[in-house]
């Protein structure tokens, strides 16, 4: 599935999904499942709360360790200072940005798909279906989630 310095763009339209961390998690998922990955993961992120840097994630990333269909043992998901970092996948993003005004009419969700692919010969898109799309509250009820500690202070 993946080459050395090939970007993977999964790609969905609204009306399967949102952009939180069940989609995230599926991507990544999905990508853990189709390639050898190594024992030990380590996952670079933005600090996008509604994305990456929440419960739903952590708990993804227990689930891959837990999971005896791969063989992972360890996932470090190590996070950017925001506002003063720079990601490799924010250039390819560019690239995309600098294409679309090549298609001026873009009406349907492969016209996005097709507009990302021809954007550049090393982008692989993988389309996400609504199966593909899982959901961690099973996951989230099998563990205790205080929002307040003993002394009813707010836990961060």
């Amino acid at each position: 599935m993946k080459t050395p310095g090939q970007p993977l763009l999964f790609m969905w339209h609204e009306g399967q999904a949102s952009r939180g961390p069940n989609e995230i998690g599926s991507c990544l998922l999905r990508y853990i499942r189709e390639n050898d990955i190594p024992e030990n993961i380590i996952a670079f992120t933005d600090s996008c709360g509604g994305q990456n840097r929440n419960l739903k994630i952590c708990l993804f990333w227990l689930y891959v360790v837990d999971d005896n269909s791969n063989r992972v043992s360890v996932c470090d998901q190590k996070f950017f200072v925001p506002g003063h970092s720079y990601m490799s996948c924010d250039r390819d993003f560019g690239i995309i940005e600098q294409h679309k005004p090549r298609h001026p009419n873009i009406f349907i969700y492969d016209d996005w798909v097709e507009l990302v692919q021809g954007a550049s010969k090393k982008f692989t898109v993988f389309k996400m279906s609504l199966n593909d799309i899982g959901h961690v509250e099973e996951i989230m009820k099998s563990i205790v989630y205080r929002e307040k500690d003993v002394d009813e202070e707010k836990v961060e």
